[in-house]
């Protein structure tokens, strides 16, 4: 038998529907902006790169939040695969961008915390496939 709302939980709640109002209220305020934007680049007139990263922000956020629609509807395991995935997919492309952009880099470069995040990818890489 369900007992009544404790007090302890109503500030949780109060924050969660606070949180949520907002999330919904700054997702419908971006989608008219981004309808806006769509509108302004059609007629062409935006430096490659901004457009090229701009590109890379959408599609990040466009499976994200197909993902969480996913989660939203009772699929909680395919969230984590789908996050899996688009860390996996944006990681390949950033190394891709790095390594480009390190060959014409300043020798002068601290690397170091980068290797070792490099070594410690590449141990689980090699548990993963051994396994």
């Amino acid at each position: 038998m369900a007992g009544p709302k404790t007090v302890v939980g109503e500030p949780f709640a109060a924050s969660d529907s606070a949180f949520n109002a907002q999330v919904n209220a700054q997702t419908e305020r971006i989608t008219a902006e981004l309808n806006k934007l769509g509108q302004l680049l059609q007629a062409g007139m935006v430096d490659r790169r901004v457009l090229v990263s701009f590109r890379e922000a959408v599609n990040r956020i466009r499976l994200t939040s197909w993902g969480v629609q996913q989660w939203l509807e009772g699929g909680e395991s395919g969230l984590q695969s789908i996050l899996l995935k688009e860390r996996i997919r944006i990681t390949e492309q950033l190394a891709t961008q790095l390594s480009e952009d390190l060959v014409h880099a300043n020798a002068d470069q601290d690397l170091s915390g980068l290797k070792q995040a490099i070594e410690k990818l590449s141990t689980v890489l090699r548990d993963i496939s051994s396994g």
